[in-house]
């Protein structure tokens, strides 16, 4: 049995409802990427974090803007890219796989 470290992003969902507005809608969650090594899923989450919330405020969609690109070029996406997503973390998650 190995274990892998999956980098997941979990965010809210929100709708637009006719009468109250901008509604929540649940939770969503996207892989980012697998790891073998704890510390280096770790060191990714502290490094991205950050740039999730700093990307998340900026409100130009094109061009991408710097936070965004930084996603685009390590993950192959934006924040924009997740409709009606907001309040993005990094989490670690362990799963114990056998070989």
């Amino acid at each position: 049995m190995i274990k892998i470290y999956i980098l997941t992003l979990t965010y809210y969902i929100s709708f637009n409802d006719a009468d109250d507005g901008e509604c929540y809608a649940g939770e969503g969650r996207r892989i980012v990427s697998v790891h073998k090594d704890r510390t280096t899923a770790d060191a990714t989450a502290s490094e991205f974090s950050q740039v999730f919330a700093r990307a998340e405020n900026e409100s130009c969609i094109y061009p991408i803007q710097p936070y965004n690109n930084m996603l685009k070029e390590k993950f192959g996406f934006t924040v924009h890219d997740i409709d009606n997503g907001y309040n993005f973390k990094l989490v670690v998650e362990t799963l114990d796989v056998e070989a």
